[in-house]
């Protein structure tokens, strides 16, 4: 049930406004449990960011090896192009507006 289906038409006591508080409570509850994650908040904690960086660099700190850390770095170097690739795509696809791509 969401707050559309809520009748707010009925508001003649302070009963009725309590249980229409309580309710418009328990829905916006509901809604931010359903809808929140959580989120672990790293040195790594770019939107960028993906499972092959992650465990391309637990490779690399395991074995220490020169052609893992460079395998880390090109991994990480693809996601950032093709995290901000799409970023450019859809911004340029759905606002038309280059000047939304500027801070």
């Amino acid at each position: 049930m969401g707050l559309c289906a809520l009748n707010f038409s009925r508001l003649d006591s302070v009963d009725d406004l309590d249980l229409l508080s309580t309710t418009v409570s328990r829905v916006i509850s509901n809604a931010w449990d359903a809808n929140a994650r959580n989120i672990t908040v790293t040195t790594r904690s770019k939107e960028w960011w993906n499972d092959e960086c992650r465990d391309a660099l637990a490779t690399y700190r395991r074995t220490g090896a020169r052609e893992d850390w460079r395998l880390f770095c090109f991994t990480t170097r693809f996601a950032k192009r093709s995290f901000f690739d799409d970023r450019i795509a859809e911004i340029a696809s759905t606002n038309k507006r280059p000047w939304d791509l500027m801070s």
